[in-house]
């Protein structure tokens, strides 16, 4: 999966990415802010839009996130 990033209103970035523990059976997603480190997961496979949800956690985070960009 191509990494999907959302820029917050503090700069921090809110990325979309494979989940490293997520397999062949369950392909995970996860959605985590790089400022405050709050975070989602869900199937990204599912036909009723685990994809979706987390691009709109992904969104609604980013709009209302005023944390900081934090070093690695």
């Amino acid at each position: 999966m191509q990494e999907l990033r959302y820029k917050t209103v503090g700069g921090a970035i809110v990325t979309i990415a494979d989940d490293p523990q997520a397999t062949r059976l369950a392909p995970i997603a996860r959605a985590k802010c790089g400022g405050c480190r709050d975070f989602t997961h869900d199937y990204a496979d599912e036909p009723d839009g685990g994809m979706r949800r987390l691009k709109k956690w992904a969104s609604d985070h980013a709009a209302a996130c005023r944390a900081l960009p934090q070093s690695a």
